[in-house]
């Protein structure tokens, strides 16, 4: 099992037009590479010193390289889909 620093989105206010929070997660996936696994609550980056801290944000910045992720239910189970890239802010 592989597993990386993925964003989420999460809504923080559930109706017709939500508000949205960008929190990083760790993910996991199978051997196939689909996602199996993810932790519910954000990770914060994290070091015995200096160094693995700087390397711990540099894993977190990858995740901004990646596509967001959002939690849907599907057929009661929950699972994340890869959110619509032209809905997401501009960073410059």
């Amino acid at each position: 099992m592989s597993w990386n620093h993925r964003i989420i989105r999460r809504s923080n206010a559930p109706s017709t037009d939500p508000e949205w929070n960008y929190q990083i997660h760790e993910v996991y996936y199978k051997k196939d590479g689909s996602i199996d696994a993810w932790t519910e609550n954000p990770v914060a980056p994290l070091g015995e010193d200096l160094i693995e801290l700087q390397s711990d944000i540099s894993l977190f910045s990858k995740a901004l390289d990646q596509p967001a992720l959002e939690e849907v239910k599907i057929d009661g189970k929950d699972i994340l889909v890869e959110v619509d890239e032209t809905q997401l802010p501009v960073i410059s």
